[in-house]
């Protein structure tokens, strides 16, 4: 006779437990429910009430003074950081050069605080690229809320105040600098500029670049600041011809010329720089003097003249 298999603990389970299990669920869904509708019916005032209930954010604690948010733009050159409100107090240390910080019409100051004539900010722009830099106190006299006129078309070399450059060239170097920036579609600010100790009656300014890359310099004189030819830097010396005369200067420079193999496919790379120079690398093999095969880099600096500087290293 087969026995019976034993039924399993659901299956077993009396009815009336059946029943209390099925109320407690029936009670859960309730409270669930109620819950949702408790939420759906929350006053919008109370929420409100709730939120306005969160702290604002902390007020500025200033050092000295009372809170003067805002932009601010440095108006002159040489203008020293300090760090107190005072002219007694010492400049701020530059974190990067371990020297005085001292501010020109490059910078943009976020404020924080006022006392008196001093202004406590913080450095937040140069060269119109964000920057967090030093904090420190400058006279509100050497600062603007609005950028001057000729910081407004990226001109924020202060040449009236730069002992550099002669009284009677300033008008001629300023109308240079402006037309720098007209005429060099990559010049997006002109932040310097110096006179040339090798070229007399000529100047360079140096530009921020808008397309990336280290600043360039354009050069000049005041007869061409106020003449009507373009001031922007050079056009680079076309590729062909400068990868033509790196060639030349290789084999001028190899012990073999004859040996020579030039990997002119995976080897050869060029850049055009922002100063219109143009570097070209280029990979080759050649016997040495003991007849034995190395392998070198060659890298020749091309300027927008086609003159070639050349650099040959052992390859990596």
């Amino acid at each position: 006779m087969t026995k019976p298999s034993r039924p399993t603990d659901k299956e077993s389970a009396p009815t009336s437990h059946k029943l209390i299990l099925g109320m407690v669920q029936l009670g859960a869904v309730t409270a669930v429910l109620f819950t949702i509708k408790a939420c759906m019916d929350e006053k919008p005032e109370k929420v409100a009430t709730e939120r306005a209930a969160v702290p604002p954010a902390p007020a500025i604690a200033c050092p000295e003074g009372v809170p003067a948010p805002g932009r601010y733009f440095v108006t002159g050159k040489g203008v020293p950081l300090r760090t107190g409100p005072g002219d007694g107090f010492p400049a701020v240390v530059n974190a990067r050069m371990g020297d005085a910080r001292v501010l020109s019409p490059s910078y943009v100051l976020a404020g924080l605080c006022a006392s008196g004539e001093w202004l406590y900010a913080e450095i937040v722009e140069v060269d119109r690229s964000p920057v967090r830099w030093e904090k420190g106190w400058v006279r509100q006299a050497q600062v603007s809320t609005t950028p001057t006129g000729d910081s407004t078309l990226g001109l924020l070399w202060d040449i009236d105040a730069d002992i550099d450059i002669p009284a009677a060239d300033r008008v001629a170097v300023r109308a240079g600098a402006l037309k720098v920036l007209h005429d060099e579609r990559n010049c997006a600010a002109v932040t310097t500029g110096v006179r040339s100790s090798s070229k007399p009656g000529t100047y360079f300014v140096t530009c921020t670049p808008k397309g990336g890359g280290g600043p360039f310099n354009v050069w000049f004189t005041p007869a061409q600041a106020n003449g009507t030819a373009p001031l922007a830097v050079p056009t680079a010396y076309p590729e062909i011809a400068s990868r033509e005369a790196c060639e030349r200067e290789i084999r001028a420079r190899v012990t073999n010329p004859s040996t020579l193999d030039l990997h002119r496919v995976i080897g050869y790379a060029t850049t055009v720089h922002n100063n219109g120079n143009r570097t070209v690398l280029q990979d080759f093999a050649a016997k040495n003097s003991l007849g034995q095969e190395a392998k070198y880099q060659a890298r020749c600096l091309v300027l927008p003249t086609g003159a070639v500087e050349v650099t040959i290293t052992d390859a990596q």
